[in-house]
């Protein structure tokens, strides 16, 4: 009014629109300082304050809870009623079946088909996506009988209390919870990115142990840990750089003469038999990273991971944002790394995926380690229980 803002008026709208997704979130925190889940909610409601015609949401569902899915789909079912248009861009088929009315498919920048919702399957669309019929989402599991890799016990810092687990050789080892519980907070811990505060890791190697407490990333990859990070664009890639230099940018001394001047010619060398092995599609390795879609964006991350002698791989939301084809890519590299030996500690928000492709999995609650489990024959309503605190569920 006169040229002014009211404060009050817009705090009163802002929680107004953040209630109805309900959300939780404090007014007076810089947006970049909140977690990704919750900057996702800023986001959409921002598109609902504006009161549009049409709506859309590409990838919305990507970082955020089931309690917060649930409401986001509340208020594009209300939005639909009020005859707002909404384009729902998803990797998550679920999803796409649970809110559309028509589905259209894109492969390779063009438009593969559009059909009515109720005339489509889950197996149909699945082929359409990747041009190829897929039997089955996840790669069998291998029984595990490997030596043990890494030892945990007891691990605390300020978000985790107590963490305690062995990691095997060959063993994919889950990790469940809510948004929130620690999960992301742990991989940080071990991998020298987040302060620990209390409790032992034990890494074994060839019969040796040697007990680590890494005091930077830099110090992780020498002891052959590698991170996936849950962002790969803000904390995992340098967007503007070409491929091969997110490639090497850990192991630039391994690509340097003398240790001093970096070989090129090797870093595109090892670039691209990197991107071979995990079927990157890129014009070159000199393509700038940003140009690639979400799943290759990944599996340059991935590539940077094996880039050095890697013994346990952390990864915090593997598949977030990524297509069905490069999924199955992504669980293709995990199940070849089990093979060769390589321990996996694997964060994921998606519950089928973490059941899917986990041998054992850890479940976390408020910073606390509340169950361990065998996912072979765990039940998503089970790991729910325990992330809730619901013990009737978890006993089921």
């Amino acid at each position: 009014r006169w040229g002014g803002v009211s404060w009050r008026t817009l705090r009163a709208q802002a929680q107004t629109v953040l209630a109805r997704l309900g959300a939780a979130i404090p007014f007076d925190v810089p947006v970049s300082r909140l977690a990704p889940g919750q900057q996702t909610l800023v986001s959409i409601a921002r598109a609902l304050a504006a009161n549009a015609d049409l709506i859309v949401m590409d990838e919305p569902t990507a970082s955020l809870t089931d309690q917060e899915i649930e409401h986001l789909f509340a208020v594009i079912r209300t939005l639909q009623a009020r005859g707002v248009g909404v384009l729902y861009i998803s990797h998550r088929l679920a999803e796409i079946f649970a809110l559309t009315q028509r589905i259209t498919v894109m492969r390779n920048g063009r438009v593969v088909t559009t059909q009515p919702t109720a005339q489509v399957t889950e197996a149909a669309l699945v082929q359409w996506m990747t041009g190829r019929a897929v039997d089955a989402i996840y790669p069998p599991r291998a029984p595990v009988t490997g030596a043990p890799l890494l030892t945990v016990c007891g691990l605390s810092g300020v978000f985790c209390r107590n963490i305690s687990f062995t990691l095997h050789a060959g063993e994919v080892l889950g990790v469940a919870g809510l948004m929130g519980a620690g999960r992301s907070e742990l991989l940080r811990m071990i991998f020298g990115a987040a302060p620990v505060t209390g409790g032992e890791m034990v890494l074994h190697n060839d019969g040796a142990s040697q007990s680590i407490r890494p005091r930077s990333p830099a110090a992780a990859y020498r002891l052959g840990l590698a991170l996936a990070p849950e962002e790969r664009r803000t904390q995992g890639l340098v967007l503007a750089r070409p491929i091969f230099e997110n490639t090497t940018l850990t192991f630039l001394r391994r690509f340097a003469r003398g240790g001093w001047l970096v070989d090129r010619r090797r870093e595109i060398a090892a670039t691209t038999q990197l991107g071979e092995r995990l079927a990157l599609r890129s014009r070159s390795p000199r393509q700038p990273v940003g140009q690639l879609s979400g799943g290759n964006q990944q599996k340059v991350v991935f590539a940077r991971s094996l880039a050095g002698a890697v013994k346990v791989l952390l990864l915090d939301e593997p598949t977030r944002g990524i297509d069905v084809g490069a999924r199955q890519d992504i669980y293709r590299i995990i199940g070849d790394l089990t093979a060769q030996g390589v321990g996996v500690l694997v964060v994921s928000s998606d519950l089928p995926e973490v059941l899917g492709l986990a041998h054992r999995l850890i479940v976390l609650r408020e910073g606390r380690q509340v169950a361990t489990l065998d996912a072979a024959t765990a039940s998503e309503e089970a790991v729910l229980g325990y992330c809730f605190g619901v013990e009737r569920i978890s006993q089921t």
